[in-house]
């Protein structure tokens, strides 16, 4: 009885070696999930699926990590899901993608029509009105635009709407200073148009 049971633990253990000494590096899953990261990459999948991505990039570590350790089963199990994690991100780059260049679109319209007001403001403004700065101001802030549509052109639609929203903003706040200046020097007419008013009926009426 005591033998047989030293047969089977031998048994066992032989067994156990020649599984262990027949198992690879799952090579094939681990080049296809690199791949998959890749082509996901090309699609900018690193911009517009950025949490999916780096949750491919990740089991891809792991996987590798494992190949390290020699889990072999368990790398191979991360490396498909590296890949699956890929395709995924890579599917959703492209909507994203163009949700943003919709965006970009609205604040760049957004922003040069900001711009195009605040200049018809300062165009309409009283000569006398004391606006400072603030043409000079709004030349500088126009001057972003073009670098919002450079960053357009390149596909660079985050950034082209990051830009675009600054620049509207800007031109706002300027906006609101002309409106002050204005309404400053409107005061200040009126002060002395009354003043003058006053001046002319008491010499009328002495």
């Amino acid at each position: 009885m005591r033998i047989k049971s030293i047969l089977t633990v031998c048994s066992v253990l032989v067994l156990f070696l020649l599984i262990s000494g027949c198992a690879k590096p799952p090579t094939l899953e681990i080049d296809a999930a690199k791949a998959a990261i890749q082509a996901a990459k090309a699609a900018e999948a690193d911009v517009y699926a950025a949490s999916q991505f780096a949750a491919a990039q990740k089991a891809l570590a792991d996987a590798e990590a494992k190949v390290t350790g020699k889990q072999y089963e368990l790398a191979k199990t991360a490396a498909i899901q590296a890949k699956e994690k890929a395709d995924a991100a890579k599917a959703a780059a492209g909507p994203s993608k163009a949700k943003a260049k919709a965006k970009a679109e609205e604040a760049l319209a957004g922003a040069k029509a900001e711009v195009a007001g605040v200049k018809e403001q300062i165009a309409n403004a009283p000569k006398k009105a004391d606006l400072g700065t603030l043409e000079s101001d709004l030349e500088q802030v126009e001057q972003g635009l073009s670098e919002a549509d450079a960053a357009y052109n390149r596909e660079d639609y985050k950034g082209a709407a990051s830009k675009a929203e600054i620049i509207k903003r800007n031109a706002a706040e300027i906006g609101e200073s002309v409106q002050i200046a204005l309404d400053t020097y409107a005061a200040e007419l009126l002060k002395r148009q009354s003043q003058w008013y006053e001046g002319a009926r008491k010499k009328q009426c002495p």
